[in-house]
């Protein structure tokens, strides 16, 4: 899937539905990224493998919370490192 989407992709990405990062490896590579999820035992695991490095930030996203959207425009406008 990663090498279907990757030309089309920029240096800032925001993916939905994360799961455990099977995508989010490759997506990170060169972008910042914001990787979300809704399930609390998937955040915890891509926290503990990526919360460290500077161009990845982990968020909770439940895409049936309007609430939880904010974090989409707290991204856009945060400063990151690629």
């Amino acid at each position: 899937m990663y090498d279907v989407i990757r030309k089309h992709l920029g240096t800032r990405i925001a993916e939905l539905g994360s799961g455990r990062g099977n995508l989010s490896k490759l997506l990170k590579q060169g972008a910042n990224v914001l990787v979300t999820d809704n399930r609390e035992a998937y955040l915890d695991e891509l926290r503990m493998r990526w919360g460290h490095l500077p161009n990845v930030r982990v968020a909770r996203l439940d895409l049936l919370e309007d609430g939880d959207y904010k974090i989409l425009s707290d991204f856009k406008w945060t400063r990151l490192f690629v």
